[in-house]
């Protein structure tokens, strides 16, 4: 009779386990929404000012506490590794230090834990973010190493079709963020790659790259291609800016 008791028991606490599982997710999930409308409002024109904007979501300090907040409340959750994503994002030009060093560590840490999301995630979507934002933050305009980076685009562009085929609602709404459609994401970083050689002074290897995006996606951005050839091919010869080449090199 007791062990019947107790098998009656174990179903019931199991069924009521695995209702609430679900109702916590969905409760989380709303939670994060509602951090997210604010922090992802985009820039907003004045109306008195053709030269002034209202700056977008992330560039508020209290939009990304909030973020900060959730993903201590909820830590080892999808939604929590959904904020720390977000929260990197938010942090790129809202949270640099102004010592170089400083930032160069700050930057190295946000691609180890982005790094860890994208292993311990079980969300296809949300590994490809993770990803994706890796590579972002470790994109140089410095004359660092840049081998982390280059290691980074080639897993992604090795899974390419995948990302372009990805359907999850939250990758295509940070696709949508960041301002890429889904067949534009291997440009992207075959042209940051360049960016990166011409950075390296591999110019050789920067021509290359160039060319071979301007063939494989001619009608994607040509304009910006054809020029970074040119500008490639100005330095092959010689020519030196008055300024860092650099500034001349990234859009």
């Amino acid at each position: 009779m007791r062990a019947a008791f107790v098998l009656i028991l174990t179903g019931v606490l199991l069924t009521q386990g695995c209702q609430s599982a679900p109702d916590a997710s969905r409760a989380r999930q709303k939670e994060l929404a509602g951090i997210l409308k604010p922090l992802l409002k985009p820039a907003v024109p004045s109306f008195w000012s053709d030269g002034h904007e209202e700056p977008p979501g992330w560039y508020s300090s209290a939009n990304r506490q909030g973020l900060r907040n959730f993903i201590a409340k909820y830590p080892g959750t999808e939604d929590a590794y959904q904020a720390e994503i977000w929260l990197a994002f938010a942090d790129t030009d809202t949270e640099k230090c102004p010592i170089a060093a400083d930032e160069k560590g700050r930057i190295a840490g946000l691609a180890e834990r982005l790094e860890i999301i994208s292993q311990k995630t079980g969300r296809p979507g949300t590994e490809k973010m993770a990803r994706l934002e890796r590579a972002f933050r470790l994109f140089a305009e410095d004359n660092g190493d840049h081998s982390g980076f280059e290691k980074q685009a080639d897993e992604i562009l090795s899974h390419i079709k995948e990302y372009q085929s990805e359907k999850d609602r939250n990758f295509l709404r940070y696709l949508a963020v960041v301002e890429i459609q889904p067949s534009e994401i291997e440009p992207n970083l075959r042209l940051l790659e360049v960016y990166e050689k011409g950075y390296d002074h591999d110019l050789d290897k920067a021509l290359d790259l160039a060319k071979e995006l301007e063939q494989k996606y001619p009608a994607w951005e040509s304009r910006s291609v054809n020029s970074e050839i040119e500008m490639i091919q100005f330095y092959k010869r010689g020519w030196t800016p008055e300024h860092s080449p650099r500034s001349l090199t990234r859009n």
